[in-house]
Order: C-alpha cells, then structure tokens, then sequence
C-alpha cells in the first residue's frame, strides 16, 4: 500500500488523464477510503476490491476505491522491480515507514491542498453503506484534513499512525526508521522516482472494461 499524501497525490497525477468525466471530490474521498480499515478494525479484503477493473457504470467514488487499490498494486510491483527494498530489511514495519517518507517527499507535489482537504467536510453514502458507521467515517475524515494540512513532520506522523491505532511499538519502529533514513539520498531518489513513471505504469494495466 502508499500512505494517504501519496494516494492524495497520485490521485491527482491520475485524475485529469484517466478520470476526467468523474466527479473529482467523490473520486478522491473513494481513493483515501479504502485504509479506513485500520480506524474502523476490518478487514483489508472489505475495502479492498480482487476485482479492479473499473466500468462506466461504477460510481465516481467505486472508481476511487478500486483507484486506491491498483494504486497499491503498482507501487508494490514497482518497489520490488526496481530494488527499493534493496536498501534496508524489506520488513512490515520498514516497508510502513518507507510509505511515509513517500508522503514526506512528495507532499509538495499538489500546490491546493485546501481543495482536497475540503472534500471530506462530507461524508457520502457510500462510506456509511460499507457497514461502517457514520461517526467512524467523520473521524477518519477529520483524522485525513488534519495530515494533509501540512508536509508530515516525524511528530504529525506519530500523530496519525495513533489515529488509526497502530501500536505503540509498531510507531517506534516507524520513527526510528525514519529518523535513520531521512538522510539517505539513493532511497529518497529511488522513492521519488516511483511517482514520476506513474501514469505509464498504471496506463499498461488498463483497468478499464470495454464500453
């Protein structure tokens, strides 16, 4: 998976090219859904779709989801292809706590941030028809606008990892890692490099069913 500034951001990469005819707010209130998971304890499966192929006949925030989701696909694909993991332990925690520096860096990527922060002051529908409750889905909005208000620091991703109730050794391991790292130029590189093939990458898996 990539963290939420990173969906954020390559939401908005994808949008204009791939989704253009979609209603933009629920298109990008469907991609940041999907890691509700963690706040609201499911499992990943209820959230995350096997079946990714988007048709016209999905509403935009469907479309969002299953977005979010080939969105985790490629960029694991990719971390694993071009040796990412290469520069420390490929562990669940390492793996966590490199997606966040993703965020860190790419952060400035989306100059109107404002915008997209306003999109969750609603809650849609579709959120409360999962099965999730409506109070659930206004904290992990309210938890959203608060992380996107401004580049991540160490202690606003501290902040948010408590959020959605990781443990307390898990956002150690996460801070420790990148206390260590931050200061690595090759994995930053190797990190930035994976947003700027992304259109390419996610135009070759098609996910669109013909018309």
């Amino acid at each position: 998976m990539a963290a939420q500034i990173t969906h954020m951001v390559l939401a908005d990469k994808l949008f204009d090219r791939f989704f253009k005819n979609r209603k933009r707010k629920d298109f990008f209130i469907g991609n940041a859904f999907p890691d509700i998971r963690f706040l609201a304890g499911i499992e990943r499966k209820k959230t995350h779709f096997s079946d990714l192929k988007i048709s016209n006949h999905d509403s935009d925030f469907l479309a969002g989801m299953k977005c979010h989701a080939l969105v985790d696909k490629i960029r694991e694909e990719c971390a694993q292809e071009k040796g990412l993991y290469s520069f420390f332990a490929p562990n669940k925690e390492t793996k966590r706590a490199s997606k966040f520096m993703e965020d860190v860096l790419l952060y400035h990527q989306i100059s109107d941030w404002s915008s997209v922060i306003n999109y969750f002051d609603d809650v849609l529908v579709e959120e409360v028809e999962f099965g999730i409750s409506k109070q659930d889905v206004k904290e992990w909005h309210t938890i959203l606008q608060q992380y996107f208000s401004a580049k991540p620091t160490r202690t606003a991703i501290q902040k948010f990892c408590q959020s959605i109730h990781f443990s307390a050794q898990t956002i150690t391991q996460i801070d420790d890692f990148l206390n260590e790292w931050n200061v690595r130029e090759q994995l930053k590189q190797s990190l930035s490099n994976l947003y700027d093939g992304f259109e390419s990458l996610f135009s070759k898996i098609n996910p669109y069913l013909p018309a």
